[in-house]
């Protein structure tokens, strides 16, 4: 997916086509931050399932890159844990799983 269909998904406001442009640019794109930057953007969504995959992403770059700017992720990850929304939190969980795996990094303690 190229950043212009990505972009055209993103201003639709349908979740089904923002989480798979997330998951996308997540998997393809080679610019860790823009992904990173999308995934923090949808990650305030009103539709939980586009606040899930966004924190999905976030474990993506971490496990594809072994970049991200913790000063930026780590607050939008901690408010993750404590979403009521279906499965939200699991998903923080498992992006603070995947970024302490993959990079090193335990973010409940940063």
């Amino acid at each position: 997916m190229t950043r212009e269909e990505a972009y055209s998904a993103f201003a639709t406001n349908e979740p089904e086509l923002i989480y798979s442009a997330l998951v996308a640019v997540a998997l393809h794109d080679p610019d860790w931050r823009w992904v990173q930057d999308r995934c923090l953007e949808f990650a305030r969504h009103p539709e939980a399932a586009v606040r899930q995959i966004a924190a999905t992403c976030i474990g993506h770059v971490a496990r594809i890159h072994q970049k991200l700017d913790f000063e930026a992720v780590t607050p939008i990850l901690h408010q993750l844990l404590t979403d009521t929304g279906m499965y939200v939190s699991g998903c923080a969980e498992d992006a603070m799983d995947d970024i302490e795996t993959f990079m090193g990094v335990n973010l409940r303690h940063y």
